[in-house]
């Protein structure tokens, strides 16, 4: 199902309102991405291919893949890549899969796909992430919530929501004694 999906990503340029995954922001981040995944590659489950000539041609693509890695500590595993590029981890249990995701230094976000109450909930009460998510992907949120990570991820606050008002300003305390 999932190699369904990505399969069913539309590609293109970021003025195509259909397009889901578009290039990388520059040819250093393509390359960077590249030089990665092959000192570190997985096994692939799926790739789509980029098309070639125009817009192709004139912008940074990087394919969208889906790559088994052995275990939590895999490099593909503890990387934020920036790419369309999923590391997927096959886990025994609940607890498995809250290690993994703990065992990273980063902590943007994370969800479970669950119909299983109880799970959700430790996954809520265990989960080092900024962002959890239950049934839903891990990129954006809505732009009346907090947005950000914890540990290495993110730039240390919320940057959407209320929120902002902390992120972008910096209080002083001012005393005037006569």
């Amino acid at each position: 199902k999932l190699v369904a999906e990505m399969q069913a990503l539309a590609l293109g340029p970021v003025t195509d309102a259909n397009a889901a995954i578009g290039p990388l922001i520059t040819a250093e981040a393509r390359d960077r991405v590249a030089s990665f995944v092959a000192a570190h590659p997985g096994d692939l489950i799926a790739e789509q291919t980029i098309p070639t000539g125009a817009p192709w041609s004139e912008g940074h693509w990087c394919a969208p893949r889906i790559l088994a890695v052995p275990d939590a500590q895999h490099p593909l595993a503890q990387e934020e890549l920036f790419a369309p590029i999923v590391a997927l981890l096959e886990v025994p249990s609940l607890d498995a899969a809250i290690a993994a995701v703990n065992a990273t230094p980063a902590g943007l976000s994370a969800s479970i796909i669950t119909r299983d109450l109880h799970a959700a909930m430790q996954w809520v009460r265990h989960v080092e992430v900024g962002l959890v998510r239950i049934n839903g992907d891990t990129t954006g949120v809505d732009p009346h919530a907090p947005f950000g990570g914890m540990k290495a991820s993110g730039s240390g606050g919320r940057e959407q929501g209320p929120a902002a008002r902390d992120f972008y300003t910096e209080s002083r305390t001012i005393q005037l004694h006569a």
